[in-house]
């Protein structure tokens, strides 16, 4: 298997443009999104029938002819199960990928399996068998291995040999059009971003919870929510979920309380506990008749 793995604009910009001219191309990325709250691009791999990259987002390198290549209107770009991607390239790039066909959908729609792995399609349709080995490798480290690289190489070959089978089956079955459709609708809910005072419906039974608790837990939410896209922070890595609404739910008064819920970490409660006593504190003082002034508007 014959890949390049690039480094300069020039190489980029000239395979974006032969690409251009192509019906589909293979796209897929490799990130890290451990402590983060955004995924970190590592790299990208692009495979267009003839040639294929290997981009390395990290060298000194113009992502602009790229940009326009997977926001051209005549190259579909096929991944499997896109949707951290469409965020990584929203995150690196600022573009979201259209139009886009996901392999993972495809099967889906033709009752093939939902949410049916990469390894498990290419097995089954190519005959196949995928190492992923590598999948849980640090894509932000350099120098990228040969193993890592051929690893990266080989998803979006084989991607590049299944799309034109399950995109026949696709319009066999009549579903290309809901298949796209629902590809626009995940595009629009990767585009749209949910307001952090809003963050506290994400939360597991935050409907048990008492106005007073409820409106805690909402405070805290959109504090932790704002904290986390300032400093790109993981959210989890500020203060667990669980831990959060154990603090709406007890309402701790002083430092001490903190130590005394299930699960809190003195790591959470040295670097966080002022904040979440502050934030409880601050809806105590609220009057009754407020809070529930503003569940009900």
């Amino acid at each position: 298997m014959q890949y390049q793995l690039v480094t300069d604009t020039q190489t980029l910009a000239a395979f974006c443009q032969r690409a251009s001219t192509k019906a589909f191309i293979a796209v897929d990325t490799e990130f890290v999104r451990t402590r983060t709250l955004y995924p970190q691009l590592g790299l990208i791999q692009l495979f267009d029938g003839e040639q294929l990259l290997l981009v390395d987002p990290l060298a000194d390198i113009q992502l602009a002819p790229l940009a326009e290549l997977l926001t051209n209107p005549a190259v579909i770009k096929v991944l499997h199960s896109c949707s951290e991607d469409l965020e990584t390239f929203q995150t690196a790039l600022g573009v979201m990928l259209a139009p886009l066909f996901d392999t993972q959908l495809a099967l889906s729609f033709l009752d093939r399996g939902n949410s049916v792995g990469y390894a498990r399609m290419v097995e089954e349709m190519l005959s196949i068998s995928v190492d992923k080995g590598e999948s849980r490798t640090d894509w932000l480290a350099r120098p990228l291995s040969d193993k890592q690289l051929d690893y990266a190489a080989k998803d979006v070959l084989y991607l590049y040999q299944v799309y034109p089978k399950l995109a026949a089956d696709v319009d066999a079955a009549g579903k290309t059009a809901w298949l796209f459709d629902e590809v626009t609708l995940m595009q629009a809910k990767k585009r749209a971003s949910l307001p952090s005072e809003y963050a506290y419906l994400t939360f597991k039974n935050c409907w048990k919870l008492r106005p007073k608790n409820l409106a805690t837990l909402r405070a805290l939410a959109k504090w932790r929510q704002e904290l986390a896209r300032n400093k790109n922070i993981a959210l989890n890595f500020i203060v667990r979920e669980s831990n959060l609404y154990e603090v709406a739910w007890r309402l701790p008064a002083k430092r001490a309380d903190l130590f005394t819920l299930h699960g809190m970490t003195p790591q959470e409660i040295r670097r966080y506990g002022e904040s979440m006593l502050g934030i409880v504190a601050d809806i105590q003082q609220l009057p009754p008749n407020f809070i529930h002034q503003e569940w009900n508007n």
